[in-house]
């Protein structure tokens, strides 16, 4: 499992915000491009978000669904990739003196991507995620 943690100068309530945007998605999940069809009640659990990922003619489009929602402590996820498989991915938030530590913990569930997971692959998704959680960091302290 990939693990990465960093704490943001915002209020939990503030991070959760930005989590529960879909408009704000693909400006934090490293690869997204865009997002569309966006399923009522986002973050609620089962609501889906459409998303598109790649670069030039090499794209691939699949969703994300929400499978627990817990505002605005935790937020799991569960990713499809398809041909790929599926990823769950937990965010927690948790007060940490004036802001909040933000832990994100992914790991491939199904398909190829269970099939083929090793360290190697965690190393790769968990310096995805560092930047991703960095981009939340800017996304949450910039809306102060």
């Amino acid at each position: 499992m990939a693990e990465n943690r960093i704490t943001v100068a915002a209020p939990p309530e503030r991070v959760f915000a930005v989590l529960a945007d879909p408009e704000r998605y693909a400006d934090w999940v490293v690869g997204t491009t865009e997002t569309h069809g966006v399923g009522d009640g986002w973050p609620d659990p089962g609501a889906k978000l459409a998303w598109e990922a790649g670069a030039g003619p090499v794209t691939l489009r699949d969703y994300t669904e929400v499978v627990e929602s817990e505002p605005p402590a935790r937020l799991l996820l569960r990713a499809r990739m398809r041909p790929f498989g599926e990823t769950e991915i937990e965010l927690l938030l948790d007060p940490a003196g004036d802001g909040t530590a933000v832990t994100i913990r992914e790991q491939p569930v199904e398909g190829v991507a269970a099939a083929l997971h090793t360290p190697v692959s965690d190393a790769a998704v968990s310096a995805r995620n560092a930047l991703a959680l960095r981009r939340l960091k800017s996304l949450v302290e910039g809306a102060a």
